[in-house]
Formats: structure tokens, sequence, C-alpha cells
């Protein structure tokens, strides 16, 4: 069993002291449980990432749980795996 922070994860940008900041936050709180500070476009991808985390995990343990007992379809993969990569890509917010 994952002990991680459980999600939704976020992300929001703001300026800070050390200039743009992404942070990354958990179930709506207001403090940030990992932060980037810079706010180029590969700090921005790499912010998505780290919040579609939970996501991905969940994603991963249903398409495993599904293949396990033979109730998988390719329709219905596909639909998870596409959810959690949306999240990922910061396509989506959750």
């Amino acid at each position: 069993m994952s002990t991680h922070t459980p999600g939704p994860w976020k992300v929001y940008g703001g300026t800070y002291l050390e200039g743009t900041c992404l942070k990354v936050t958990a179930n709506n709180a207001n403090r940030p449980f990992y932060a980037l500070v810079g706010g180029s476009q590969a700090r921005h991808d790499d912010a998505n990432l780290i919040a579609a985390a939970p996501t991905m995990y969940a994603a991963l343990k249903g398409l495993e749980r599904m293949l396990r007992n033979d109730q998988a379809t390719l329709v219905e993969m596909e639909r998870v795996i596409k959810q959690a990569l949306a999240q990922a890509e910061g396509k989506v917010t959750t």
C-alpha cells in the first residue's frame, strides 16, 4: 500500500521573492509540498508531471486490477490511460 500524499494534486503559479515559482499542492491545501523556482516551459512541464503522479498511480493500479480480474476492455483501458496522460501533460486539472 502506498503512503504518498493523497490527490488530487494541483499546480499553481505566482511570483515570490525568488521570482516565478510553481507550487504543487494536495487536496486544495494552501501550503505547497513541492515547489519549483523558475517559469520556463520545462518547469511547468515538470510541475504538471509531478501533480499527475497520484492520477497515474491510481490509473496503473486500476489497470492492474482489471487485467487480473479479466475485466479490462481496450476501450476502458484507453480511457484510463488518456486521462492520466492528459493531466501529466497539463491538459486537464482534476
